[in-house]
């Protein structure tokens, strides 16, 4: 079945992804459109945002579906990205992805400040303790900070991993 990942140019949400995909060496399109390729673009798709991914005739969207069906269909060094045949550590690996997903919040709301001395005290302040990423980060953190393994969940990578790298590189 043929998979077609289309996103923007950058990494942002698609990015763990385009990662589970390639570490799976599970075969993808990466169609990285313009935000004025985008704009005429979506008038014939639902639903009317990015990312987007083709599985054969199918068109889904929402990122963190995305991310939990590449990993799914992928493994690395002989194990799942996500875990499909334990319940208890997909919910821990969906938790941790959740909490780092929450951070995108704040942060999307600077890509619309056009002065950069400007975005990035914004971003600073989102950072900062007490502000709206402070949190999700410290939380994260946190959970990183118990791992025995080294992993961001269980004994070897998974998709919260992926996300993680991603998110906060």
């Amino acid at each position: 079945m043929s998979i077609k990942v289309v996103y923007f140019p950058f990494p942002g949400r698609v990015e763990p992804v385009r990662l589970a995909l390639t570490l799976g060496g599970v075969a993808f399109e990466d169609e990285r459109v313009t935000f004025e390729q985008w704009g005429s673009m979506k008038q014939g798709v639902t639903p009317k945002q990015l990312p987007l991914m083709h599985v054969g005739d199918k068109v889904i969207g929402q990122s963190a579906a995305l991310m939990r069906y590449a990993a799914s269909i992928s493994k690395f060094e002989g194990k799942p990205l996500y875990p499909t045949e334990d319940a208890l550590l997909a919910l821990q690996v969906d938790e941790f992805v959740d909490y780092v997903s929450e951070m995108f919040g704040p942060l999307g709301a600077s890509f619309k400040i056009e002065d950069q001395a400007e975005k990035e005290a914004f971003r600073a302040k989102a950072v900062a303790e007490g502000g709206d990423m402070y949190k999700w980060i410290s939380y994260v953190d946190s959970l990183l900070g118990k791992s025995k393994s080294g992993f961001a969940v269980g004994d070897h990578l998974t998709l919260a991993d992926l996300a993680t790298f991603c998110w906060f590189q």
